[in-house]
């Protein structure tokens, strides 16, 4: 498949960005267990050392979901479930999925969403794992203290007639250089590779 076919450098980066991210919340993990084990604790200590662990939990859960989709894909196995999607469910549900990286990032997320469903066909856990991905990026490359928007809009095209619905977010981040605007669609591309990822 593509997957083996990729530049060994590109291949080598990859591996290494996925080992940096799946480190990140093993380490929570343990740490946060080591920390409970340590001595006895209250009850609403533990409560806090388990809700932090479920979120690392989730991290990576998601992270190997992710994996395995690409591994999927390139086998050609992925299995596209297509039916009508409301394009505001999925806002609101990837909301919900970052709400927290939101929230200890001192990121707001603005929800500028129409009252009235907006449906596409396409897979809703797909839509959601896209929506999901450009809300986490956009969070995490996002100043304290700043906001993130996600909205819903459709228009017509006037060529067509046809109804368009489109789904953006939108951030105060650095951004992606113009000139890179072409790569960005490409596999693993990084608009500034040496940026930290911490």
């Amino acid at each position: 498949g593509n997957f083996l076919q990729l530049d060994s450098s590109v291949f080598t980066q990859f591996t290494a960005d996925a080992s940096h991210e799946l480190r990140t919340p093993l380490a929570v993990l343990q740490s946060q267990l080591e920390l409970a084990a340590s001595r006895p604790r209250s009850i609403e200590e533990y409560q806090t050392t388990l809700a932090t662990c479920l979120r690392a939990t989730e991290r990576m859960r998601s992270l190997v979901d992710g994996l395995l989709m690409l591994a999927r894909a390139d086998a050609g196995r992925l299995e596209l479930a297509e039916r009508p999607v409301d394009l505001v469910a999925v806002a609101d549900e990837a909301v919900e999925q970052v709400k927290s990286l939101a929230e200890q990032a001192g990121v707001a997320i603005v929800r500028d969403l129409p009252h009235e469903p907006v449906l596409v066909m396409g897979d809703v856990a797909l839509h959601t794992r896209v929506a999901a991905n450009l809300l986490t990026n956009s969070v995490q490359h996002s100043p304290r203290s700043s906001s993130v928007e996600i909205a819903v809009r459709t228009r017509i095209d006037k060529a067509t007639g046809k109804t368009i619905a489109m789904l953006t977010v939108a951030d105060h981040g650095s951004g992606i250089p113009l000139d890179k605007h072409a790569q960005v669609f490409e596999r693993f591309f990084r608009s500034d590779a040496s940026r930290n990822r911490a």
